[in-house]
């Protein structure tokens, strides 16, 4: 039976991701434990593996059954065709918090070093931690924010700021406030990028929690024109 089912699924490879996709939890660990390489390799239009699609859909039963395999390390490194590892895909997915913990114990188990191996730019520039954010994925940049460099990759876009400056682009007060909390990170809130603080980014972009939130941290001086309103009370 097994030997039936693993010449099936590898004649009909759409068919594991179509498990996966609807998420036959039964078919899909049947199929996993016969599956063999070809089909472990093969990729759909998105270039996901198998594995990976199961990491972008957050299909806890399936990577469980996935990592009880044995020699799979090859595939934990697998990035699709946007250049994404299982990281990038995680980010993109609020519920994602159980396979977070479950793919960073299987690493730490192995002794994988997660920063070296997956702290990684995709094609768009944005490593997993500055996904999260931009998803305003709050469980995922903090599992992220320990693995990750906390400087932001230079494009022309972002050219000069920092990791606090892309947090105030993306408008989440409560990640900005975590992040501020780290000591690492409080030194970037007060850096000027080419052109302004994340002070002064929060009030051109008017997030105005924010905004009030960084002016405490970092008191502003105050302008002449308020100071002379002062005077004049």
């Amino acid at each position: 039976m097994l030997r039936t089912s693993r010449l099936f699924i590898i004649q009909r490879p759409e068919l594991f991701y179509h498990a996966i996709e609807n998420n036959y939890s039964d078919l899909i660990t049947s199929f996993v434990s016969v599956a063999g390489q070809k089909l472990l390799e093969h990729r759909n239009d998105q270039g996901d593996t198998p594995f990976l699609y199961g990491i972008r859909l957050n299909r806890v039963i399936f990577i469980q059954a996935f990592l009880q395999r044995e020699n799979i390390n090859e595939y934990i490194y697998d990035v699709n065709y946007q250049g994404q590892n299982i990281f990038h895909l995680l980010a993109m997915n609020n519920d994602s918090n159980e396979l977070f913990e479950l793919i960073i114990d299987y690493l730490d188990r192995n002794s994988i070093d997660i920063k070296e191996k997956f702290d990684r730019i995709d094609d768009d520039k944005r490593t997993p931690l500055q996904i999260a954010i931009s998803k305003h994925n709050f469980s995922a940049m903090r599992h992220l924010i320990k693995y990750s460099d906390k400087e932001i990759v230079q494009t022309s876009d972002t050219l000069g700021e920092n990791l606090i400056h892309f947090t105030v682009r993306y408008g989440d007060l409560m990640i900005l406030k975590y992040l501020l909390e780290n000591e690492d990170l409080i030194e970037q809130g007060n850096r000027s990028s080419l052109t302004m603080t994340p002070y002064q980014l929060a009030i051109h972009l008017k997030h105005d929690d924010m905004k009030e939130y960084l002016e405490k941290i970092y008191p502003q001086p105050k302008l002449e024109c308020e100071e002379e309103i002062s005077d004049n009370e």
